[in-house]
C-alpha cells in the first residue's frame, strides 16, 4: 500500500514539474534608462532565494539593482501565485506601473499541492531562464545613462 502511495506521488511529482509553461514579454520600444534600477519593496517569501539570480542577469547587462531617487528609474517587481490550480512565479522589470519586461512561468494542476516545493523550485527556474531570454532581447534596446543626482 504504502508503495503504490509514493509511486503516485513520484508520478504527479513528474507531472508538475513536466507540465509547466513559461512566457515572457520584452517591449519593442527603444528606452533610455537609468543604471540603476530600484530594489524591489516587496518579494513574496517563496520567491526570495532566487532573487540573486534575477539580480545577476541584471548586472550581467551592466545594471545595478538598488536603491536610487530617479523618476526614470525601472521597478524590480516580483509575483508568486500559490493557488495549486495555477501555481505562478514571475519576476519583471516595470516603468511607471507598466511592465517592461517580464519573465514567468506557470503550473496548472492539482499535483502542485502535493509536491509543493519541487514545483516551486522547478517554476522560479524557468522564470529566471525566461527572464534573462527576454533581457537579452531588451538590453539591446535600451540606453543605459547615469542616475539623475
Amino acid at each position: 500500500m504504502f508503495g503504490k502511495f509514493m509511486i503516485a506521488v513520484f508520478s504527479i511529482s513528474l507531472l508538475t514539474v513536466e507540465g509547466c509553461s513559461s512566457t515572457g514579454y520584452a517591449t519593442k520600444e527603444n528606452l533610455v534608462v537609468p543604471h540603476t534600477i530600484r530594489t524591489p519593496t516587496n518579494i513574496p517569501p517563496e520567491v526570495v532565494p532566487y532573487v540573486p539570480k534575477y539580480v545577476e542577469a541584471l548586472r550581467a547587462k551592466g545594471f545595478a539593482v538598488g536603491q536610487t531617487n530617479d523618476p526614470r528609474a525601472l521597478d524590480l517587481v516580483f509575483e508568486f501565485n500559490g493557488n495549486p490550480f495555477n501555481l505562478r512565479v514571475s519576476a519583471g522589470l516595470w516603468r511607471q506601473g507598466v511592465p517592461v519586461l517580464t519573465g514567468s512561468a506557470t503550473n496548472s494542476g492539482w499535483g502542485t499541492a502535493i509536491a509543493r516545493g519541487s514545483a516551486v523550485n522547478s517554476l522560479a527556474e524557468k522564470s529566471v531562464a525566461q527572464f534573462r531570454t527576454e533581457l537579452e532581447s531588451f538590453a539591446s534596446r535600451v540606453q543605459v545613462v547615469p542616475d539623475a543626482p
